[in-house]
């Protein structure tokens, strides 16, 4: 299974992480959020139809010695290398999130500088959506955010005024997620879809990482576009079964079960200040 750590040794030293070497060539570019489609993509490909590509961006914030870098300053180099600039331009099925601005591996036509100046044409282009930012939860908020920690600590808990404020920004964010995807990906059922039921399906682990019930809903749609993907019974099961960044999770506590009216499967914990 493909994973940030094991695809990392590639990303730096060739730009991009191959696996399979059929006659149609797919690229998933994105976050690590990106990582489960491909590895759905490599458990269809037993016929070895395609070859895989994937550019998980994380990678590029790292050096080979695990120090924090401009990513900027590894990716520029790649605009003329000769391997790079042969998979974009063979690329079949372009499968990606939105990027807005990361050098050439951008998806943002409008941008300064993107990956279709840089010969992506592909006969299949499939924008899904990017779940990021979405911190919501009481302890993850107090965790990350100072002053709602500071206020946390001195209230021994969260402040009437506080836990309504946190409510009213998580509702938005949560709305401005779910209006995203329909202006930035090419799911727009996933509008309606994520803004009916994220209360009862957890759809996120973290306010960055989505949980299986997101991809496997991501891939369900793509699936009904794509048929020569031909998935199995088998294969639903399987990936169901994968949960990739289920642990580590970002407990719900009273708080959020008060804000939200969550009704997800997992326990309710104690606010930990």
């Amino acid at each position: 299974m493909m994973n940030t750590i094991n695809t990392k040794e590639s990303h730096l030293s060739t730009g991009f992480y191959s696996v399979g070497t059929g006659p149609e060539n797919i690229l998933i570019i994105g976050s690590c959020r990106a990582i489960p489609y491909a590895n759905y993509f490599h458990y269809l490909n037993r016929n070895n139809l395609w070859t895989i590509n994937l550019i998980n961006l994380v990678n590029f914030h790292f050096d080979k010695a695990e120090n924090r870098v401009e990513p900027e300053d590894q990716i520029r180099p790649l605009e003329t290398s000769k391997k790079v600039l042969d998979m974009i331009g063979k690329t079949d099925w372009f499968i990606h999130e939105f990027i807005g601005s990361f050098g050439m591996y951008s998806t943002n036509r409008t941008g300064a500088k993107h990956i279709y100046q840089f010969g992506m044409a592909p006969k299949i282009d499939i924008g899904i959506p990017n779940f990021d930012n979405g911190f919501i939860l009481m302890q993850e908020l107090v965790e990350l955010d100072p002053e709602i920690g500071k206020l946390a600590r001195e209230y021994h808990g969260i402040p009437p005024d506080l836990q309504n404020r946190v409510r009213e920004i998580g509702e938005e964010k949560m709305e401005g997620f779910a209006r995203s995807c329909a202006l930035f990906s090419d799911f727009p059922e996933m509008e309606t879809t994520f803004r009916s039921t994220w209360r009862e399906i957890r759809y996120f682990w973290s306010g960055t990482h989505i949980s299986n019930a997101f991809t496997v809903e991501i891939f369900r749609l793509m699936a009904s576009r794509l048929p020569d993907l031909a998935p199995t019974p088998g294969f639903w099961n399987k990936i169901k079964g994968e949960d990739a960044y289920a642990q580590p999770r970002s407990p719900i506590t009273k708080y959020d079960v008060e804000n939200y009216g969550l009704k997800w499967p997992q326990p309710v914990e104690e606010l930990k200040l």
